[in-house]
């Protein structure tokens, strides 16, 4: 059987000035009689919301949304053990993907604190091969000229440049993205963050695939008051982290990973297919998923379980994950390892059979993958304790009888 989720989206408030504007219908986008209102601030998604709603909405309960330290536990953990070891400069490199906005390391204006801003992308001329984040985007010479579709309604003017077609980088659905997700190594040489990498090795799976086409996928409706279209590309950047936000507890975000489990006798086959461009888990190396299995008898009850205390001692085929160690070969942080001692992540299209043996007392299989923003010894490391981040979340639920 396969079995695979569904996504939900948690609700995101909107400031009172802006939630006025949009229950009156209002938009900064005037007829052509009319002039723009002069010095918007564009670096506050606010400003964007009267035209934009539907997207700025989106926007709010993405992770782009949350990047700033201020706003991301498990971010804000990883950035203050890096720079107590490393230094306070190590933040400003931090922050030319989570903040890409600000001033410098210590900016806690909205540029800075909106994270990755509808300004972030929008404002963005070109993106250079080199380099990482802010450094790759080079914005337009006209702090006014905010480029996209371009998809307006006739008879509007916009408060900002729209320029002609819209930018390679955005046509081809990966540029932007890969400013940030390409790929990171640590000052040892460790390939650390790979998503892009991953992603360009696929040695042709999925030659039509691109990043926006998951993590902005088309949706019905305008995405707000001047669109003349009644679909967009969602705004909401879906990812893991959409399980850790309150509303989406008990939901299950999309997940490109299926299962199917059968029996084979004395022995339990489940195969894990990654659908994805990219290895599973991605992203921040250190995240891990886990197939957890319990073994019911005739009665129900349970009588075995893949692992109990320690996945990947007892059971490390069922735990995918990546470990770096330090020069004792001791496990670390990725930043800090100088090596990479073991590598399980699910790689792009990959289907993988794990094979268990059962007791003959089992009838019946209950099975989930579950996932992990950070492994149990970096909760206490990144002060994460008694948060929602700190535990694992369900992705994927299967069950399977004898």
């Amino acid at each position: 059987m396969s079995h695979r989720g569904h996504l939900s989206h948690r609700v995101a408030s909107t400031s009172g000035a802006v939630l006025a504007l949009l229950l009156a219908g209002g938009a900064w986008a005037q007829p052509e009689s009319e002039a723009p209102p002069p010095n918007l601030d564009f670096d506050n998604p606010a400003t964007c919301a009267p035209c934009h709603a539907a997207v700025v909405a989106e926007w709010t309960r993405s992770m782009h949304a949350q990047a700033h330290h201020s706003k991301d536990p498990v971010y804000a953990g990883l950035r203050a053990v890096r720079m107590a070891k490393e230094g306070a400069a190590v933040a400003q490199g931090c922050d030319t993907c989570h903040a890409p906005r600000a001033a410098g390391p210590d900016d806690l204006s909205p540029a800075a604190t909106n994270g990755v801003s509808c300004a972030t992308c929008h404002t963005t001329a070109h993106v250079k091969a080199q380099g990482q984040g802010a450094a790759r985007l080079v914005p337009f010479e006209d702090p006014k000229m905010i480029q996209g579709p371009n998809k307006a309604r006739p008879g509007m003017v916009a408060p900002h440049g729209l320029g002609g077609d819209p930018p390679p980088h955005f046509v081809d659905g990966m540029s932007l993205c890969l400013a940030c997700h390409e790929q990171l190594v640590s000052p040892k040489g460790v390939t650390l963050c790979n998503t892009g990498h991953e992603f360009g090795g696929l040695g042709g799976a999925f030659p039509d695939q691109r990043c926006i086409d998951c993590h902005m996928p088309i949706i019905e409706g305008p995405s707000g008051t001047v669109d003349r279209d009644q679909a967009h590309a969602s705004h909401s950047f879906v990812g893991p982290h959409h399980r850790w936000t309150p509303a989406e507890q008990g939901a299950t975000p999309p997940q490109p990973v299926e299962v199917e489990a059968a029996f084979d006798g004395g022995l339990l086959r489940v195969v894990l297919k990654n659908g994805a461009g990219h290895g599973w888990p991605s992203g921040f190396p250190a995240r891990l998923a886990l197939v957890k299995l319990v073994g019911l008898d005739a009665g129900g009850q349970p009588v075995w379980t893949n692992f109990k205390d320690d996945p990947l001692a007892e059971s490390p085929e069922s735990v995918l994950n990546a470990v770096f160690v330090d020069a004792a070969g001791k496990p670390t942080l990725p930043p800090f390892s100088v090596a990479k001692q073991r590598e399980n992540r699910l790689r792009p299209g990959e289907a993988r059979t794990v094979t268990y043996a059962v007791p003959a007392a089992v009838k019946a299989v209950k099975g989930k993958v579950l996932y992990r923003l950070v492994p149990p010894p970096a909760v206490k490391l990144f002060k994460l304790e008694g948060l929602p981040e700190a535990e694992p979340r369900p992705v994927i639920d299967f069950e399977v009888a004898r």
